[in-house]
């Protein structure tokens, strides 16, 4: 099989979570265990750093990776979802998983795959780590797909786990309280182990307080107040403060992260990454900005930067999926925009029509514009030089424009 029919094969024999939605989601670790036993478990092969959170788990991976590297470290990257090519989810130096590795996995192991028939992420996890311990990375620093506790990738024993932050996200499948949701994330929490946690108070702070004590984690909670940096969005200041905490535990771990590679390693994260999708800039005149915010603590934060942007006419291309809470955050957005709806290319997506007609409900008008090229296209042409035009809602919509 080429790399096109091996990605094809991997979408039809275990659609992932983000083409199918609820169905795409294997709770449980009795398989991820099977076929990591399988493949001789190369996670042991690597140190990893293991990042959960309901917002800024990409952030924070991106620039953890990238402080790494800038001390002169060959570092992993393991996220998710894509926004294009199935290849961003293995990284090593910023650098893709080449479609010939992609390729020898799954036609290495495809025999064992379709007997035990994991899910995409499981066998997506498993590539990951497969290709790290290949790679002889120094580090690899890897994102949680979903929740933590049940998530296939907690079969690491890291050196270093982080949680970001908790909110309403997925009360499907983690919960429909903070605290419910908190204990799923702080599943990650390993004995002996320090456990950064970006964001949290009341309820939620007492359930890691309770989920170190009866693992025998250390519970780092992070003081936002250490945080000094300007000139980015105030939400990726959280997740800064995160990174920085993180790399004081790494520093009493033994590794001695210098600050000279911390503050490079948060300068040159696109480059080194090519991180992307959190506020990005795609166009001027008139400016476009892409950002994956999609759900509520997201959209809050999105609709924050709004407000410090200068422009004479908002204009939002907005799609959602509807397994969120799509009525709480139409409720969020902004009132004085001009709105174009769309639907990314997934089944959990909900059409640009039903999408204006939920809207309309809470105030916001706009047009359908069926897809989101079409939707962004429209904006563009009806944009002045001095309007601003955001693409939001869902990371399937970013990732048909970035």
């Amino acid at each position: 099989m080429d790399y096109k029919e091996c990605v094809e094969w991997l979408y039809k024999c275990m659609p992932p979570f983000q083409m199918v939605g609820r169905s795409g989601y294997k709770p449980g670790m009795d398989s991820m265990r099977l076929l990591d036993a399988f493949l001789g478990s190369p996670h042991k092969n690597i140190k990893t750093i293991h990042v959960a959170g309901t917002n800024g788990k990409g952030s924070v991976c991106n620039n953890l990776c990238s402080i790494l590297m800038e001390d002169g470290n060959k570092v992993g990257l393991f996220t998710s979802p894509h926004l294009r090519d199935f290849r961003e989810r293995i990284k090593v130096n910023g650098e893709m998983i080449s479609e010939a590795e992609v390729c020898e996995f799954v036609e290495t192991y495809r025999t064992f795959l379709e007997a035990l028939l994991p899910s995409f992420f499981e066998v997506t996890t498993a590539m990951a780590f497969w290709y790290f311990s290949r790679q002889k990375v120094d580090f690899a620093v890897i994102e949680v797909g979903l929740g933590g506790r049940l998530d296939s990738t907690n079969v690491i024993s890291p050196l270093l786990s982080v949680v970001t932050n908790i909110s309403y996200d997925h009360m499907n499948l983690l919960g429909d309280t903070l605290e419910k949701i908190a204990y799923e994330k702080a599943g990650i929490m390993k004995k002996n182990t320090p456990c950064v946690i970006g964001r949290a108070d009341g309820g939620v702070k007492r359930v890691f307080e309770e989920c170190a004590a009866q693992t025998g984690a250390k519970a780092i909670f992070c003081d936002i107040k250490d945080a000094v940096d300007v000139d980015i969005p105030d939400y990726q200041i959280e997740n800064r403060n995160t990174v920085r905490t993180a790399v004081k535990e790494l520093r009493k771990l033994g590794y001695n992260v210098s600050d000279e590679a911390v503050e490079r390693g948060f300068a040159n994260v696109h480059h080194n990454t090519n991180f992307s999708g959190r506020w990005q800039t795609l166009s001027t005149n008139p400016l476009v900005i892409a950002d994956c915010a999609h759900n509520e603590d997201g959209i809050k934060k999105a609709v924050h930067e709004i407000g410090r942007q200068k422009y004479k006419t908002l204009r939002i291309v907005f799609g959602a999926c509807g397994d969120k809470d799509v009525e709480e955050i139409l409720s969020l957005l902004p009132k004085d925009a001009v709105y174009y709806f769309a639907a990314a290319t997934t089944k959990r997506a909900i059409p640009s029509d039903q999408m204006k007609e939920m809207a309309a409900a809470h105030g916001l008008v706009g047009k359908s514009c069926g897809t989101v090229q079409n939707a962004l296209a429209t904006a563009k042409k009806e944009a002045d030089a001095d309007d601003f035009i955001l693409v939001f809602g869902s990371c399937y919509v970013v990732g048909e424009v970035v």
